[in-house]
């Protein structure tokens, strides 16, 4: 007797809040064979209101596919004989869909507040965010991100342990208003997480390293009118402009169930997501959008039938593999590279699987299910989330939206621990920089095979064909491939050690001098190409009798280049050129050339040094080289690793060349083939001063030539002072005193702050290169030629903090110093 009145509770209870009753409607299931029948299915969707549940519209049916969708009860028979009549295989998943939704309500725990299993309403959501968060300060915060198109608040719940530079993951429930079991996972989500923090190994690494950003129902207002009006409404409740009908979906007809609303991001809830996850976009690693029903994991694209785009360098590598394999280490490597979401996606069915035996299918979204635009995790990866998926819960029919109660807590348990595992295989995976010492020619040997097969980005020194036994080796590594990379140096028993563990998380540290809002020009700072430009003018304009800017050129894009004259206006004087930022991911050195000008100018007349310097020479100083290349690394969308210019050179589709690869100095080397591969990082361009940039530094040089008495060329890292030669073993006829006056330089420089430097020559110093500046201009005649590798040794590489530019180039001026007053008092 208790049991039925439960049961006959729950039923009312459903009854009191649900106007629209669905007493006698049934859902069918039906697969299609020819176009014929799929016509009658458009008949059925033109003429009679069906609702389909699987796939969402009719526009989407296709043949041998499964399709269920909801008749009116008045309507059922006529469906029935025109199935019958047309030959259709059909079956009836839900005869009376009113008794499966009464049903729904079978777990008989009473509770009138809030329960994880049960299902709940949004009153009792709304209060238990609220409540979650005070309950659980450490490790839960609540805040608003916008407003629903009826006015209420859309609150998001971060969950993490509090640290610096975390990254995320954004989950999103509730996008399809009927979709219940959905809202449910998420609840469950944050109860798991701040229940088991501390106790279970996995979920308390996950949050001390990651912060999730939960949403626990995007569309409030459908999914209050599904409590209050009607049960299986889909989409948001705004009224659409010139049409009776409300909301939005993805068709563009206002009354259908996925009508895709006026414009991208047209509600104001769509809106409030978006502005979040790009204000967000640096940290968030992963998008996680949370559905019903079918069981399936799906992830980009579903606009489009094309793959995303790194399934496509995937599939590039892995036709090369194809081709050139000779081991079978390599051979495995194709398994493990190609179609990396589709690996991850199958793992992660497998782990679900594992709690409760539950099948799922996975794979991109237009080929695994059907096209469809406008979805939130195609976006989500358009705007470089990589690791963007849907998760359709159960099950795959027999009560589709209809989940009861009781597979709440079986549901729940299976998708954690499959949005675990997506987690800590993202947390797993960011970018890294490896430092491997090589022992032996065997293991040189893997690591240029391992770099012809997959994406390394060497850092130091700059390509694979100058790595050699002994040395260190930097390379960067792009998050698919560091699992792999790992267990391929352990194989090999190569040593290494993780440099940057999360690369975006030192960029992001580069600017430790806190947040770049700033809109000036700062010596302490990095600036970008625009504000280097503005501040060129400025201390032209400020410093007239010191300081005046010369246009040398254009670059590839159109940008001016400017050359900065700095000394004391007097008659013919001998000169030095300096060049900065031929290489675009080296910060640094386009600081340090800004700091020596604001230095010559600032310190002239009071410091003696400077002001016998610039009464007797002048300086030639371009603050940055490779404009365009660095304009990219500051770029949205851009790569802050990016090294040439920006070049689209005819012969290939890859971009760029390497300037300091591009002069007259044994260019294109015979004996470094390499330097001819378009999409390698050290490409030498199709001839000898082939790119504006370096045609514009050589003119100008060969036009002053007479009086450039030293070349100055600033790059980092590695802390070396090196003079030529680069292309070739061969001292150069002034070594001996290259030599003594690149000890002296490093000499005044560590003199400030003991940072130690070597020096020597390019080639047997870090490794052969041709078509260098500091070659060609040696060969010019120019005999103090030399380039600075600024600091440090690799704890920060390319990415040196704020915070060290000041020691960085105060000591460096120290050594440019020293070389000038050498050049003043020896060279005529």
């Amino acid at each position: 007797m208790w049991g039925l009145l439960l049961l006959l509770g729950a039923t009312s209870a459903f009854a009191d809040i649900s106007i629209h009753k669905f007493d006698g409607e049934k859902v069918f299931r039906v697969t299609p064979h020819n176009e014929e029948q799929i016509g009658t299915l458009e008949y059925l969707a033109s003429n009679i209101q069906i609702d389909f549940w699987h796939p969402d519209s009719i526009a989407q049916v296709k043949k041998e596919m499964v399709v269920d969708f909801r008749v009116e009860a008045d309507k059922c028979t006529e469906v029935e004989n025109l199935l019958q009549q047309k030959g259709l295989d059909y079956e009836v998943l839900i005869k009376n869909l009113q008794s499966v939704l009464d049903g729904q309500f079978d777990n008989h725990v009473r509770a009138t507040g809030h329960s994880y299993e049960k299902y709940n309403n949004w009153e009792k959501i709304e209060a238990w965010t609220a409540n979650i968060a005070n309950e659980n300060p450490t490790l839960v915060s609540r805040s608003q991100i916008g407003t629903t198109f009826e006015g209420r608040p859309m609150h998001l719940l971060k969950v993490g342990k509090p640290g610096v530079n975390k990254k995320a993951i954004f989950m999103d429930c509730g996008f399809h208003a009927r979709e219940w079991i959905s809202p449910a996972f998420c609840q469950w989500f944050v109860r798991q997480a701040v229940r088991t923090y501390g106790k279970e190994t996995i979920m308390t690494q996950l949050l001390d390293n990651l912060d999730f950003y939960v949403l626990p129902v995007l569309n409030i207002d459908g999914y209050v009118y599904t409590w209050t009006k009607n049960r299986m409404w889909r989409k948001t409740r705004s009224v659409n402009p010139n049409s009776s009908c409300i909301a939005l979906g993805a068709s563009k007809r206002p009354c259908d169930d996925t009508y895709c609303g006026s414009a991208p991001e047209s509600e104001k809830e769509t809106k409030a997501l978006a502005d979040f996850i790009r204000q967000n976009l640096s940290t968030i690693k992963a998008y996680l959008t949370i559905h019903s029903y079918s069981q399936l994991l799906l992830y980009p694209y579903s606009y489009t039938y094309d793959v995303t785009k790194d399934n496509v360098e995937l599939k590039n590598k892995a036709a090369v593999l194809i081709s050139t394999i000779g081991n079978n280490q390599f051979a495995n490597m194709i398994v493990m590279l190609l179609g990396q979401k589709n690996r991850l996606a199958k793992a992660t069915i497998q782990e679900l699987a594992t709690v409760h035996g539950t099948k799922y299918t996975y794979g991109p979204g237009a080929t695994t299910i059907y096209p469809a635009a406008g979805g939130s995790d195609d976006w989500a990866y358009d705007q470089g989330i990589k690791y963007s998926f849907t998760f359709e819960l159960r099950d795959t029919g027999r009560y589709g939206f209809a989940l009861p109660e009781s597979q709440i807590k079986p549901t729940c348990e299976e998708t954690l621990v499959a949005v675990k595992y997506i987690a800590s295989y993202v947390l797993e995976h960011l970018e890294k920089v490896f430092r491997v010492k090589l022992q032996n020619e065997n293991q040189v040997t893997f690591l240029k095979d391992m770099a012809s097969k997959i994406q390394l980005d060497f850092w130091h020194p700059d390509s694979v064909h100058h790595i050699a036994v002994g040395t260190d080796v930097d390379f960067r590594v792009t998050s698919d491939q560091t699992s792999y990379v790992q267990t391929m140096l352990e194989r090999n028993r190569i040593h290494y050690e993780i440099l940057f563990h999360d690369l975006q998380e030192e960029i992001e540290k580069q600017f430790d001098r806190g947040i770049h809002f700033h809109k000036k020009h700062s010596y302490t700072r990095y600036n970008d190409w625009e504000k280097i430009v503005a501040w060129t003018q400025r201390m032209a304009k400020i410093y007239p009798k010191l300081i005046s800017r010369i246009e040398i050129g254009k670059t590839y894009e159109e940008r001016t280049m400017y050359l900065l004259k700095v000394g004391k206006e007097s008659g013919r004087k001998k000169a030095i050129f300096m060049d900065c930022g031929i290489h675009a991911r080296e910060w640094i050195s386009p600081a340090f050339c800004q700091w020596f000008v604001k230095q010559a100018a600032r310190g002239y007349g009071k410091d003696k040094v400077m002001t016998k310097l610039l009464d007797n020479l002048n300086f030639y100083v371009l603050p940055v080289f490779n404009i365009d290349g660095y304009a990219w690394t500051w770029e949205k969308g851009g790569d802050r690793m990016w090294r040439k210019n920006r070049a689209n050179t005819s012969i290939s589709e890859c971009i760029g060349v390497d300037l300091n690869r591009n002069f007259k100095a044994a260019w294109g080397s015979d004996i470094q083939p390499f330097l001819h591969e378009p999409c390698g990082p050290v490409y030498c361009g199709p001839s000898a001063e082939s790119e504006p940039e370096t045609k514009a530094v050589a003119t100008f040089i060969r036009d002053h030539i007479s009086i450039i008495k030293g070349y100055i060329s600033v790059h980092s890292y590695s802390q070396l002072l090196l003079f030529p030669y680069g292309y070739t073993n061969k001292q150069a006829p002034n070594h001996d005193a290259l030599n003594e006056l690149a000890k002296g330089a490093v000499d005044a420089l560590s003199s400030l702050y003991n940072t130690k430097y070597e020096y020597g020559p390019i080639a047997t110093t870090i490794y052969p290169c041709s078509g260098s500046t500091v070659d060609w201009a040696y060969d010019e005649g120019i005999k103090y030629s030399y380039t600075f590798e600024l600091r440090d040794h690799g704890q920060h590489g390319f990415l040196l903090p704020e915070s060290k530019i000041k020691p960085t180039c105060k000591e460096t001026v120290l050594a440019v110093q020293y070389i000038a007053n050498h050049i003043l008092a020896s060279v005529t």
